[in-house]
């Protein structure tokens, strides 16, 4: 672990995140060491274990939550670009996701964590096509961190994401948001499988599930960004919130959606105008106050995540989960 903590000394150093009543402070906190987007990643199916009743599906910690999430919270503004509304909820995921392991990290060693997985049906292995060429199996903290360090990359990259007002995004921008919302699920899975244990002991169960439902409710339920068949290891948890269903309905269905306007990089397809039409249609008229599951400020000036007038907020920001 040693190794792990020598690499995380910057990004939340001596900040503090609050939810509501909630404050914690950071201990560790993660380097900016560039990593490439990688080609693809190896996922190893066993012999699952949801057989078996998971803690955190039980009653008692399945509905805690800090205030209410709410898919009008994600749901695109009228007159805000979709590219920059997707780009500023990820970036804002990513640095829920660091604070919340931030206060776990201690708990997910070389010892207890040998490798990255999601309970006994699913393990992770690395592939970034330049430290690692090959999908390598590593300990869990090692991934994490790998992990964290290639998003910060990517999210502070202007030429994948501007900052200026008005600056294009790249066309691959799309490839990139569903790559890294997928990888930053994968340690939502871990958390919840492996360090449920430490996150009741914590008192951190009301957090974990308000940035996780927001994180879901953004990057699956409306704009479908993440497969189906990456859920699979949080099922439980999202049918015990009445959110399988739609994701199960809208996948094919919606799911393309975002791809068929960030960009116009699609083909006109049969049916394109129709899907484009529902999508307009669906934005709320009045842009919603804060879609943090806390109904914090977004960024340091107060504002809206996305606007075509302010700029992104950057991960380096303090988070509030």
């Amino acid at each position: 672990m040693s190794k792990i903590r020598s690499k995380v000394p910057a990004l939340l150093e001596g900040k503090t995140f609050s939810l509501d009543d909630t404050a914690y402070s950071e201990k560790e906190v993660y380097n900016k060491e560039t990593l490439r987007s990688p080609k693809r990643e190896e996922i190893w199916k066993g012999r699952s274990d949801r057989g078996r009743r998971f803690s955190f599906v039980k009653p008692k910690y399945v509905h805690q939550t800090i205030g209410a999430s709410s898919i009008e919270d994600v749901k695109l503004p009228h007159n805000v670009e979709l590219e920059e509304w997707l780009a500023n909820h990820t970036v804002e995921a990513f640095n829920q996701l660091v604070a919340l392991y931030g206060t776990l990290c201690d708990h997910c060693t070389e010892d207890t964590c040998p490798t990255m997985c999601a309970g006994a049906g699913f393990r992770y292995a690395w592939r970034d096509g330049v430290y690692y060429r090959k999908a390598t199996e590593l300990p869990a903290p090692d991934y994490i961190v790998t992990l964290f360090e290639w998003a910060e990359a990517k999210l502070t990259d202007p030429k994948l994401f501007p900052t200026k007002s008005g600056a294009k995004f790249h066309p691959d921008i799309l490839k990139e948001l569903k790559q890294i919302l997928k990888r930053l699920f994968r340690v939502y899975a871990h958390l919840y499988h492996s360090h449920f244990t430490e996150v009741r002991k914590e008192n951190m169960a009301a957090a974990l599930n308000s940035c996780f439902k927001y994180f879901i409710l953004f990057s699956v339920v409306e704009f479908n960004l993440i497969r189906v068949e990456e859920l699979e290891p949080m099922k439980d948890l999202l049918m015990a919130w009445k959110l399988w269903g739609k994701i199960v309905n809208r996948n094919g269905k919606e799911g393309k959606k975002a791809e068929m306007i960030v960009g116009n990089t699609s083909p006109r397809k049969k049916g394109h105008r129709r899907i484009r039409s529902r999508v307009n249609s669906s934005v709320t008229q009045s842009p919603p106050s804060s879609p943090s599951p806390s109904g914090g400020n977004r960024s340091r000036s107060g504002s809206r995540p996305a606007s075509r007038s302010g700029s992104r907020r950057s991960p380096n920001s303090s988070p509030s989960p």
